[in-house]
């Protein structure tokens, strides 16, 4: 499979930075999945059926058959019927929410989505650095080019985060960038997220 050509551009790399950026944000703001939803259904009603069970049992122990099916308001009002409902039919309890599943996308589960949001990370922070090496080298041929509002403050500060560093001269990022697939490292991406959190 050929690898995706990367953009060198400043207007394809703002381009693939908000699509990139798009796309996290989905992720991150995303439901359950399905299968994620359908696992809570059913926790939910075997967590149900026991309270539902044990209502029965103390009936039963107390000769009241009637008071297994006796349901009381809340406190705000509301009967809670899932109890007794799903200790007597829980397949048909369980089998009506996941008639109501099949509409639901089925998604990526928690550990797919972490996975994803970390590899558009490490692909944003890349187009991060390619930006700011971009307007680097706009302004050193005298046509400046301006920064993005939302430009990761790591890739514009470009130094490192030890007590007895220099920031990187024009120079050197510049030769950096051309020789390293990797113009910034990110260890000052880690550290600087560390100090924010």
């Amino acid at each position: 499979m050929a690898a995706t050509k990367k953009p060198t551009t400043i207007p394809a790399i703002r381009a693939a930075l908000a699509e990139l950026k798009r796309e996290r944000e989905q992720l991150r703001n995303a439901g359950p999945s399905r299968a994620e939803m359908q696992a809570g259904h059913t926790a939910f009603v075997r967590g149900s059926a026991a309270a539902g069970e044990q209502r029965i049992a103390h009936a039963v122990a107390s000769d009241e058959l009637r008071a297994a099916l006796i349901v009381y308001p809340r406190a705000d009002g509301t009967f809670d019927l899932m109890p007794t409902l799903a200790a007597l039919f829980p397949a048909e309890v369980l089998a009506a929410f996941g008639k109501h599943l099949e509409q639901v996308p089925e998604g990526m589960d928690a550990p797919q989505r972490a996975q994803r949001i970390a590899e558009l990370d490490a692909e944003i922070w890349e187009l991060e650095c390619a930006d700011e090496i971009a307007v680097l080298r706009a302004e050193a041929t005298g046509t400046p080019i301006g920064r993005r509002a939302d430009a990761d403050p790591c890739a514009v500060i470009g130094t490192d985060t030890t007590d007895d560093a220099e920031p990187r001269s024009l120079g050197n990022l510049v030769a950096t960038a051309e020789h390293d697939a990797e113009p910034r490292s990110n260890s000052v991406r880690s550290k600087y997220m560390e100090r924010r959190e």
